[in-house]
């Protein structure tokens, strides 16, 4: 790929480049890029489930702290996680894309080639989306899905005594932000498509983690399907704002046990030596995109091999109280944990995503 600018070929070249290398037929779409609205299906029955999620540039990411793939392969994720976290199934894909003035067709393209790739792996088709012109990169992804008769999962279910479960480990991808800041993107420590070829593969895998987050919807799906949740959330600002998120909307309170919460091994590595509380990336860091849900006690507990979730491995972090509002946290010594936030908030941490 030369330096090409996007100006050389213009939006509609560039729009016609994207429809022929990754517009798709199928008998879900009756019209889709090409047209001024996309026209799409879906099964009788079932409920359509829509959402967005915009990433600025110098607000959620840094240029120089990417790659243009995995960047990509992120603007994909964050909105699937969302269906995932209702325990949808993705089917479309649309995107808008904000070019500040001198961005490569290079970068475009190798951008566009992680959502492609990422949404071959997710069955995902992109069906239409704007280009226009900004001051700095904005990327806002809209994804489009659908849940069968009786599977959509909300926030607004869980009831007091439920257990609250994590699908996987949290931290690490708030550990990754935490060294690039420290430490840097360097130029032999991935190939352009995000592929670790540095001596550190651990700690490059943790930044990997960050720069393009996996979206748990084979999870969510079996979550959905085995009835179990009362009510579920992906973790995008992190376990503590988001569990608020559902203690909000079901009206409840909650009881976290800090130490069930699960952690890597190359957090447990490397976590001591890029923050001062590394607990604190685990409760409040944000952006690993696993699923926090609640369930009725009976339902999973005594329930090691997860026969009810097909095999599923999923943890148990804690339980619902009675108490609306009222989260409270206990380290493993049994004494009430003091956390030092609660979780990522677009206005007061403005610049915390870089």
């Amino acid at each position: 790929m030369g330096k090409t600018e996007i100006t050389e070929i213009g939006e509609f070249g560039l729009i016609r480049r994207i429809r022929k290398r990754y517009s798709r037929a199928s008998p879900f779409v009756l019209s889709g890029i090409g047209d001024d609205a996309a026209a799409l299906r879906f099964p009788p029955g079932h409920s359509v489930l829509v959402t967005t999620d915009t990433l600025v540039e110098n607000v959620h990411f840094s240029r120089q702290s990417t790659l243009p793939y995995l960047l990509g392969v992120k603007s994909l994720a964050v909105n699937l996680s969302d269906l995932a976290a209702m325990g949808g199934t993705p089917r479309f894909f649309l995107l808008s894309l904000g070019i500040p003035k001198g961005l490569s067709l290079s970068f475009v393209e190798r951008f566009f080639q992680g959502i492609g790739e990422s949404a071959e792996t997710y069955g995902v088709l992109l069906v239409g989306g704007d280009i226009t012109a900004a001051a700095n990169l904005v990327i806002t992804g809209v994804a489009i899905g659908h849940s069968p008769p009786g599977e959509m999962v909300c926030r607004g279910g869980a009831q007091p005594g439920d257990r609250i479960y994590v699908t996987g480990p949290l931290g690490d991808s708030a550990l990754g932000l935490e060294i690039l800041r420290q430490r840097g993107l360097r130029p032999r420590d991935f190939t352009y498509r995000g592929e670790i070829r540095g001596r550190d593969g651990d700690l490059l895998g943790l930044v990997r983690k960050h720069l393009a987050p996996v979206p748990q919807v084979l999870k969510g799906r079996k979550i959905a399907e085995s009835g179990c949740a009362s009510a579920m959330i992906d973790i995008s600002d992190g376990l503590l704002a988001d569990l608020g998120h559902i203690m909000e909307e079901s009206r409840v309170g909650a009881r976290v046990w800090v130490e069930k919460v699960p952690r890597s091994e190359a957090f447990e590595r490397w976590a001591s030596h890029y923050h001062h509380s590394p607990m604190d990336l685990v409760l409040a860091g944000g952006e690993d995109y696993e699923l926090v849900f609640t369930a009725p006690r009976d339902l999973l507990e005594g329930d090691p091999s997860c026969a009810r979730l097909d095999g599923l491995p999923v943890h148990p972090i804690g339980e619902v109280t009675a108490r609306a509002g009222n989260l409270t946290l206990v380290g493993g010594d049994q004494k009430p944990y003091h956390p030092a936030g609660l979780g990522y908030d677009h206005f007061r941490d403005r610049t915390r995503r870089k």
